[in-house]
């Protein structure tokens, strides 16, 4: 009877294994093969747990739109037009990071490069976006 009670805790732990290797793996894939380019906000909506927020940028030649729900403390109604800067894995560019609680992308850089810009670069110029690399959950 005994097993009855620590079953359903084990399956659970077995169970989060995954997410937490997932994260790892993404988080480490970003740090050493990520690229980094600039997207701008085009709408937000007031949503559930934040407010929804549309983006939009374009790697290789190719332009993105895409969505998602950022805490109500970062973006606001008003933010459309914001300039982020947002990480991605180029074999993934439509699964972005966006660094919505480190720095603007400063108005001297009006873009970024068609292939985006490297870790190691940002590492210089913007040290604060890189040290903020994590999954966000």
């Amino acid at each position: 009877m005994l097993w009855k009670k620590w079953l359903p805790l084990c399956i659970i732990i077995v169970s989060l294994i995954p997410i937490g290797y997932y994260e790892s793996y993404t988080t480490n894939q970003l740090l050493k093969n990520g690229r980094f380019s600039i997207c701008e906000i085009t709408r937000v909506r007031i949503g559930k747990g934040g407010n929804r927020t549309w983006v939009k940028y374009s790697y290789k030649g190719i332009n993105y739109d895409t969505d998602g729900i950022i805490p109500y403390e970062f973006v606001s109604l008003n933010d459309v037009g914001r300039r982020l800067f947002i990480q991605f894995l180029p074999s993934k560019p439509k699964d972005i990071y966006l660094y919505y609680k480190t720095i603007n992308v400063p108005d001297s850089i009006m873009s970024a490069p068609d292939t985006g810009w490297s870790v190691k670069w940002m590492e210089v110029r913007f040290p604060k976006v890189i040290e903020s690399i994590h999954i966000p959950g």
